[in-house]
Parts: C-alpha cells; structure tokens; sequence
C-alpha cells in the first residue's frame, strides 16, 4: 500500500460523484469480504478445524454485516462504509494467509509481526470511521484521539488474552509460536501492534481530523 494510497482512506470527498462510487464500491467490497471469509471456513471445515471454521464462516460474517443492518434499519446510508469495507477487506485478508499456513509452516518468517504491525496501523483508521458512521457530526479532539489510542492499545493486550484462552479451551494454536518463547512472542504482538498505532494515528492528526468539539452534538 504506497503512502498516497493510505492517505486516500482518509478522504472526506462528499461530492456526487464520489458518493456514487462510494455506493458501487459498497456493492463490490461487502459480497467479497464474505466470500472470501466465508471461503477461508470450508477450507478449515476440510482440515478438521472447527473453531477457525466458526470464525471464519459465522463470526467474521457477522460482525461484517453489523453495519449493513445498521444502514438498513437506520434508512441513512452512509459514504463511510466505502472506507469500512475496505479496511475490513485488508485486514482479513491479511490473516487469512497466516491462519492457513504462515503461521505453522513457515514460522521462520515471523509473518506474525508483519501481520500485527499493519493491523495495527489499519485499527485506528477503521475506529474512526466507524465512529463517523455510528455519528457523522462527530468532532474529534486531541483528548478524545487519545482515548480511542488507549482503548485500542488495551484492545492489543485483550486479543492476546483471547488467543489464550481459545488455545486452553479449543485445543488451538493462536497464542502459540512455533520458533520463539511465548513471552517473546506476546510481547512482540504488542510493540508490533502499538508501532502501527502509533503511525496511524500520526497520520490521522496530519490529516487535519482535530477540530473543537461542538457544544451540542446530534448524530
């Protein structure tokens, strides 16, 4: 992804002709992501892999789907979701590649840094424009940026909780490393994870997103 590319996530064209492209982009993004999470699950379902079958083919779905309901429900359609889809699109399809193989097969790799590393960079954008999606009036604040840094950086430390216990309780290998220590491993995730933070939310304030927030805000 080159700089202007990244940059581009952050675009607030409104115009007509950006919100018919944003539409037609919609209608091309969602159908992909599910197929190709849901085509990832009947991979697992082959190998014998149950939870990650699970996740792939119903939770990632779901969860994906969640702003659609919401546009449908809502009756307000939003341009936002053009820059949602596509950041889901890439961080999907970054962790299926180390879900299939990387990860096990070619762990002298060390894919899991690279794939924490631009996750990392991909959350801070994708927090944004949720929030703009739930609240497009919203104004963000140098305080509030932060905060949604902290929650996201605290997010790292939860998913690696997570992998834990899906490894006790599935039988799994998430929180496992095949060519270094686990604590090595956990703590790497986390400074990998925070980089990207940090870089992305560098480039959010670079973009010019702080404003003063309005003394009355109504989504």
């Amino acid at each position: 992804m080159t700089p202007g590319a990244y940059y581009s996530l952050f675009s607030e064209d409104e115009s007509i002709g950006a919100l018919i492209y944003s539409r037609d982009m919609i209608k091309v993004m969602y159908p992909l992501i599910l197929l190709l999470s849901t085509g990832t699950g009947f991979v697992f379902l082959v190998q014998g892999n149950i939870y990650d079958f699970i996740s792939y083919m119903f939770v990632i779905p779901l969860l994906v789907s969640l702003p659609v309901l919401f546009e449908h429900f809502s009756h307000r359609p939003s341009h936002y979701r053009t820059h949602i889809d596509r950041l889901v699109f890439a961080i999907v399809a970054l962790n299926i590649p180390g879900s299939l193989f990387l990860h096990e097969q070619f762990s002298q790799f060390q894919y899991d840094r690279f794939l924490h590393f631009s996750v990392g960079i991909l959350l801070m954008p994708l927090a944004y424009y949720l929030l703009l999606f739930l609240c497009p009036s919203l104004t963000f604040s140098r305080s509030s940026l932060l905060g949604i840094f902290f929650i996201l950086f605290i997010g790292l430390f939860l998913w690696e909780g997570n992998q834990f216990l899906r490894d006790k309780f599935f039988h799994s290998k998430t929180f496992y490393d095949y060519s270094q220590g686990i604590v090595q491993d956990f703590w790497e995730d986390i400074m990998f994870g925070s980089v990207g933070l940090v870089i992305s939310t560098a480039v959010l304030v670079r973009q010019g997103i702080l404003r003063k927030p309005s003394k009355r805000l109504s989504c």
